[in-house]
C-alpha cells in the first residue's frame, strides 16, 4: 500500500512541477504583454494548490507510516530523522501557505497587472522552495 502512495505521490509531484511552471510562464507572459486577467489562470493556480494538499496529505501519511508503523524505508540515520519532520515538512508547509496566501491576494486585487505579477512573484517563491527540498532530498539519498 505504502508503495503505491510513494508512486501518487511521485506523479503527484510531477504534476505540480508541471502546472506551477505553466502558471509562471502564462503570468508572465501575460504581465509583460499587459493582457487582461483570465479565469483560466485563477484555475491552474487551484490545480496547483490541489496538488500541493495532496502533497501534503500524503507526505504526512507516508511519514507516520515509515516511522510508527515500520513500513518503507527505515528511518535509522539520524539525518532521516531530522530532515523528513523539520527541513522537509516545514519547507513544504511554507511554499503551500506562500502559493495559497499568493492565491487569496490575487484574487482581492483589481488591476490584471497587479495580478499577474503578484502571481507571478508567490508562484515563483514557492516553486523555488520545493525545489531547494527537492535538491535536498536528492542529497540526502546520494549518503
Amino acid at each position: 500500500m505504502e508503495t503505491l502512495v510513494q508512486y501518487i505521490h511521485n506523479g503527484i509531484s510531477l504534476l505540480y512541477l508541471l502546472a506551477s511552471a505553466y502558471v509562471i510562464v502564462l503570468s508572465y507572459l501575460r504581465w509583460k504583454s499587459g493582457a487582461a486577467w483570465q479565469k483560466s489562470l485563477y484555475y491552474w493556480s487551484l490545480i496547483v494548490l490541489i496538488t500541493m494538499y495532496l502533497q501534503l496529505a500524503q507526505g504526512v501519511y507516508l511519514f507516520l507510516a515509515q516511522r510508527y508503523f515500520n513500513t518503507g524505508a527505515a528511518l535509522d540515520k539520524p539525518s532521516d530523522l531530522r530532515f523528513w519532520p523539520v527541513e522537509h515538512f516545514f519547507l513544504m508547509l511554507f511554499a503551500l501557505l506562500t502559493a495559497q496566501l499568493g492565491v487569496v491576494i490575487v484574487v482581492n486585487s483589481k488591476k490584471p497587472q497587479t495580478q499577474h505579477k503578484l502571481l507571478l512573484g508567490y508562484f515563483t517563491i514557492s516553486l523555488i522552495m520545493v525545489l531547494v527540498s527537492l535538491a535536498m532530498i536528492l542529497d540526502f539519498s546520494q549518503h
